[in-house]
């Protein structure tokens, strides 16, 4: 698992399993306001509020996934009012043994 960050305030985790890479969610703290929803729906139960507070006055969702178990199942995406969550998924190319 890698993460990265981005302009904006952006967090990105990349997550690999065995080889194929699975799951890749962004949260972006500018349009995240708190409500916590996607915490509430996640199936894995890795979204969490951040310690920090945002520019907006609000402590943002980020994505705590040291495990790699993230599906791409797109829940949180869904819930969120600020769509503030964008979720990738990677896809299998057929006959990619990476």
């Amino acid at each position: 698992m890698s993460a990265q960050w981005g302009a904006g305030g952006t967090c990105s985790y990349k997550v690999e399993r065995a080889g194929l890479k699975m799951a890749k969610i962004t949260i972006d703290e500018e349009y995240c306001k708190g409500c916590t929803l996607c915490i509430s729906f996640c199936p894995q139960k890795i979204i969490r509020t951040a310690g920090s507070i945002s520019k907006k006055g609000y402590h943002p969702a980020e994505l705590f996934d040291p495990e790699g178990k993230c599906t791409g199942c797109t829940l949180c995406a869904i819930m969120c009012p600020d769509a503030a969550i964008t979720v990738y998924r990677d896809k299998k190319v057929a006959g990619d043994r990476k």
